[in-house]
């Protein structure tokens, strides 16, 4: 989970300007001048910062301006709450910050806001965790439907899992669902308790199907994409992170292996060649060169007859997927 205040410290605001900490007139006179952006209605970033953010990270600066600007507590929802949790999103995060409010009449959208009008059950259950620190299946899905981390209420792991199958589309959800499924942060079971309280959502049936279809073994985002248009094609379902071994030892997992087919597949991101993570101290050359290594030593395998290899580009055009996995081989299951 990530504190939000430590990863939004650009962000100025005149509610708290009038309180002493600066002049909300000067952020309007900086507004003005070109050296602040205001990204929301008494909300301001500097200009250098704001034009330097990707579009994740200006998503969660709104959540925190939403936070730091409403008049009374929120509970963040959705893809609002999906983000401080480290759960990643497809494509470009909603233009609205959701939040759920179980007193609101009915849902209804504002200038910053996109309010749900659904019921929160149980109390808030302070938490004090770390995504990424391994905390294990079901910390945060207890009875109640949503936490307080660092002062910011949002849904569980398992609720927010919930509202986004039923009030997303399939595509974001199964993103959402693998990397919360992967982190081991909730499970099937759990999701679906919380799907069964809103038994009277028109997307139930949908959302089950979803659900039904996701999987921890999804590494990243363009893996949980690329299974879902695997499907969408008609083909085998994939066995995900196989391991593979030669007479030199492990050579790595792969994303995808149809073994029937004999055709291995791996989605590649741009975060392979560019984060410190990934590269571990190697220059992009030199994961250019690995990744060469470890590809041939893959197709010298026997039971390898084809290798597909594909990235975001390809997610963006699904035709150009379908064929460069046509012509490694893979064909539609029978």
């Amino acid at each position: 989970m990530i504190d939000l205040a430590a990863q939004t410290s650009g962000l100025l605001t005149a509610k708290e300007a009038r309180v002493g900490v600066g002049d909300s007139r000067a952020l309007q006179r900086d507004a003005a001048a070109g050296r602040l952006v205001r990204i929301a209605h008494g909300a301001y970033v500097e200009t250098d910062r704001w034009s330097s953010l990707l579009p994740r990270q200006r998503f969660v600066y709104r959540i925190a301006a939403a936070q730091r600007t409403a008049v009374r507590p929120i509970v963040f929802s959705h893809a609002a709450a999906a983000a401080p949790w480290g759960l990643p999103w497809w494509g470009a995060p909603p233009g609205l910050v959701e939040v759920t409010d179980p007193a609101a009449r009915t849902s209804r959208a504002h200038r910053l806001t996109r309010v749900h009008a659904l019921p929160l059950a149980g109390d808030v259950v302070d938490v004090d965790v770390d995504v990424d620190g391994g905390d294990g299946v079901g910390v945060h899905d207890g009875d109640s439907d949503f936490v307080e981390h660092l002062g910011v209420r949002l849904t569980s792991v398992g609720r927010t899992c919930a509202d986004v199958l039923l009030d997303h589309r399939s595509l974001d959800a199964t993103v959402v669902v693998d990397a919360a499924l992967h982190l081991e942060l909730t499970d099937p079971v759990r999701i679906a308790a919380f799907l069964d309280r809103r038994p009277a959502a028109r997307a139930h049936a949908r959302a089950r199907r979803t659900l039904g279809a996701c999987d921890p073994g999804a590494d990243s985002a363009g893996e949980s994409v690329s299974r879902v248009f695997v499907h969408g094609f008609g083909f085998p379902a994939p066995v995900l992170q196989q391991p593979w071994r030669d007479t030199f030892g492990l050579i790595g997992f792969t994303d995808m292996w149809w073994p029937d087919l004999g055709v291995i597949g791996e989605y590649d991101g741009d975060v392979k060649y560019l984060s410190d993570r990934w590269r571990r101290g190697r220059t992009p050359e030199q994961v250019v060169k690995d990744e060469k290594d470890r590809e041939d030593r893959l197709r010298a395998l026997p039971e390898v007859r084809g290798f597909a290899r594909w990235g975001t580009a390809e997610l963006r055009s699904p035709d150009r997927l379908r064929a460069t996995l046509l012509a490694a081989g893979l064909r539609p299951a029978t």
